[in-house]
């Protein structure tokens, strides 16, 4: 693992004015908290609720709870809606679930088998497996599926043992910490995960010296806030951006159609902050 360049990451975090108020995971101060831990734990927690109920065998209402939970609830202090998946995921799962009750029953027996090995490290892999091959055979294949349902389902479930892929950004801190990147175009698996939740303990345990414990909420957090937000925020002077470019959108749309098509011009390159 690149350790200097996590530790500069860390300096970059806590330099920021966003972040002045934080001293550790276990005081994270008022922006931190209510932008990023606060729905993530009310999420988990209604997750684990529903979640226990389909471990009961009370599966009848699991997926509309769940999709609620998803695209409806109010979470946290805030009362925000969770944006760990988007309305593209979690509509490409309700449509499959609508399709037949056989795909219903499929999944959730799969993932009542994963949530059930969750704490067992002999089994679990091969749980996360089956639930992939699951979601394949419903119609799920596409990589990014594999990547996001399982390890979301399990971080919501166990945040202290397994970490949430969300593909694209995920790659992109692998590499940015000097770990194998999973491909794009790869899809997950037990073997691929259980290398990814090795790399992360480790990532985990350096963090922890710096930053106080936590679990793989908090670490997915201060991930996502480096690579996504600090990474936009030029820190030297002078510091370069290149290719700057100015969308203008033509005349009045909707926000909500799928498809906005868009006039571009290029406004600059090679822009520097002073």
């Amino acid at each position: 693992m690149h350790t200097e360049k996590l530790i500069q990451d860390i300096e970059k975090f806590k330099s920021q004015p966003e972040n002045a108020e934080f001293e550790s995971f276990e005081k994270p101060g008022d922006y931190f908290r209510k932008q990023e831990l606060e729905y993530k734990y009310d999420l988990t927690g209604r997750f684990r609720d529903i979640g226990t109920r389909l471990l009961n065998g009370n599966d009848d209402d699991f997926f509309n709870q769940l999709i609620d939970l998803l695209s409806k609830e109010k979470l946290g202090a805030s009362g925000h809606v969770q944006n760990l998946l988007n309305y593209r995921d979690y509509g490409a799962l309700k449509k499959v679930i609508e399709q037949s009750p056989e795909n219903r029953r499929s999944l959730a027996q799969h993932l009542r088998e994963m949530l059930e090995a969750a704490d067992t490290d002999e089994l679990i892999w091969n749980k996360v497996d089956d639930f992939i091959s699951c979601l394949t055979s419903i119609g799920l294949q596409d990589a990014g599926h594999t990547k996001r349902w399982p390890t979301f389902f399990l971080f919501l479930w166990r945040p202290e043992k397994y970490i949430f892929i969300k593909p694209n950004f995920f790659d992109e801190m692998l590499d940015s910490y000097g770990f194998d990147k999973i491909g794009k175009y790869t899809k997950l698996d037990g073997m691929r995960y259980s290398a990814v939740m090795h790399n992360m303990s480790v990532l985990k345990a350096e963090l922890t010296k710096h930053l106080g414990d936590t679990d793989y909420i908090g670490v997915q957090s201060f991930l996502w806030h480096v690579i996504r937000t600090l990474k936009s925020k030029p820190t030297k002077e002078n510091e370069c951006v290149a290719n700057i470019w100015l969308l203008q959108p033509p005349g009045k749309f909707d926000l909500r159609s799928e498809q906005v098509n868009l006039d571009w011009a290029l406004a600059g390159t090679e822009v520097c902050t002073s």
